[in-house]
């Protein structure tokens, strides 16, 4: 179930499950109610203009942190942040293939209103990060579990990425080409991404970084794959079992 990560006086940050809409209204669970039953009648909450006062989204099968604003004012000031790169997000992902150690993506991204994006020199300048975590070649394929850093914020922006370079993230139904998911329906997982880390400013400029554990739908799947002793000190509690 969704629940609230930090409660500001003027803005907050949500945990979005896996299948849940942020706002759009095409699938049943929408994060947006959730958000409206949390702060009361709020204008902004449900001004779709606004976004109902969401900052950004995540696609419906991944899972992760949200922010959202409470108030007009506080919307557009972290609309400022987020347009200054101030708004940091950080991702698990897993890809396909044996990827380096780490690696920076400079690929534009256009988006010509159908559901793909399409990476490469036309678009909007786009920057993602990606630092390797572990690898499995012992799997039906080569894969790697990766941390993720994005710089701008455009649609499908890792996705779009990964399958630019040759590496879709597992189990996309819409970057990776037929033969890749069909070999993806064994792994028995959902999108593998997970926005674990978010660092912002509140209204009197002190700094929020907020993380949400990996959930245990996908860290059960994870570690029946990699070894958790892999993940950097700095990650392990993404990893730890709960309970």
């Amino acid at each position: 179930d969704p629940r609230v990560e930090l409660c500001l006086n003027d803005r907050l940050v949500l945990y979005k499950p896996p299948g849940w809409e942020v706002h759009d209204g095409f699938v049943p669970n929408q994060l947006r109610r959730f958000l409206q039953e949390q702060v009361g009648p709020l204008p902004l909450a449900y001004d779709q203009t606004h976004s109902f006062g969401f900052l950004h989204r995540l696609d419906v099968p991944s899972s992760g942190l949200v922010l959202a604003a409470k108030t007009y004012e506080a919307f557009y000031e972290m609309q400022v942040q987020l347009a200054a790169g101030l708004i940091r997000r950080k991702y698990l992902a897993m890809a396909h293939g044996w990827m380096p150690c780490s690696r920076e993506v400079l690929a534009s991204v256009s988006w010509g209103g159908g559901h793909p994006t399409r990476s490469g020199a036309s678009g909007k300048a786009s920057k993602t990060w990606f630092h390797v975590l572990a690898r499995n070649a012992a799997a039906t394929h080569a894969l790697s579990l990766l941390s993720v850093q994005i710089f701008t914020g455009r649609r499908h922006q890792i996705r779009s990425h990964l399958a630019h370079i040759g590496h879709p993230l597992a189990r996309d139904e819409l970057y990776a080409s037929m033969a890749t998911l069909s070999a993806d329906l064994r792994l028995r997982t959902r999108t593998c991404l997970h926005r674990f880390s978010l660092s912002f400013k509140g209204s009197t400029g002190d700094n929020h970084d907020v993380v949400a554990q990996c959930p245990a739908d996908l860290l059960n799947f994870l570690l029946g794959i990699f070894d958790a002793r892999d993940f950097p000190t700095e990650l392990q509690h993404l990893v730890r079992r709960q309970g």
